[in-house]
């Protein structure tokens, strides 16, 4: 199918190169996946994620404190000294993430290692002018059926160049994949002038380099 590349994104100051998540369910029990969560903050500057606000406090521990509401916020240190003791109604384990908070009562505190989170990720841009259009699909996989199988080991886009003409060549710099998991080896291919018509229902027999 053609798609019309998304128009409000071209309204945007910088464009999305890399985005990860995190397992922010792991994070209260499980070291490696705490230092996971501090190499992203390193490597990336920030992490997003939500929690179960309860409280606006200094230190902050949801889990001692009942029932509250999702809360978006950014990670963006953390600190392994701050005593179990200081956080609100104590912690099982000394340390806690530096949060920059969207509250101006209250606009960093810390929240305890006991937390549990979730929507954890971490975001890479580059400046608009990097990248003189961005062609995408404003979806995620599941919208196309591609992680319903392990089997799935190929997946194909069509777009309509938009900024191509007789006297001027568009190019293609980038080509973004997402996945599940870690260690993925990606192959992409880039096919033009595609025209066959192809019977999408039997998606055996289709073949990307035929359009």
């Amino acid at each position: 199918m053609e798609n019309t590349p998304g128009v409000i994104e071209e309204h945007t100051n910088y464009r999305l190169e890399q985005a990860i998540e995190l397992d922010g369910q792991r994070l209260r029990s499980d070291p490696d996946a705490r230092a996971r969560m501090k190499e992203a903050i390193v490597q990336y500057g920030a992490v997003t994620f939500s929690y179960n606000w309860i409280h606006e406090v200094p230190y902050d521990n949801p889990s001692r404190g009942g029932s509250g509401n999702p809360h978006a916020c950014v990670i963006i240190g953390w600190d392994d000294t701050i005593p179990a003791s200081l956080f609100s109604g104590g912690a099982s384990q000394d340390g806690g993430w530096l949060v920059k908070n969207s509250y101006s009562s209250l606009p960093y505190f810390y929240l305890s290692y006991d937390n549990n989170s979730g929507s954890v990720f971490a975001f890479d841009y580059a400046m608009k002018e990097e990248y003189d259009f961005n062609y995408f699909y404003d979806a995620s996989t599941e919208d196309f059926g591609m992680a319903a199988s392990l089997n799935y080991t190929c997946a194909a886009n069509v777009f309509q160049g938009q900024k191509g003409s007789d006297s001027a060549t568009e190019y293609v710099k980038a080509v973004q994949v997402g996945f599940y998991g870690s260690g993925a080896t990606c192959e992409v291919k880039v096919y033009t002038d595609l025209q066959d018509q192809q019977d999408m229902t039997d998606l055996g027999n289709v073949d990307p380099t035929q359009g």
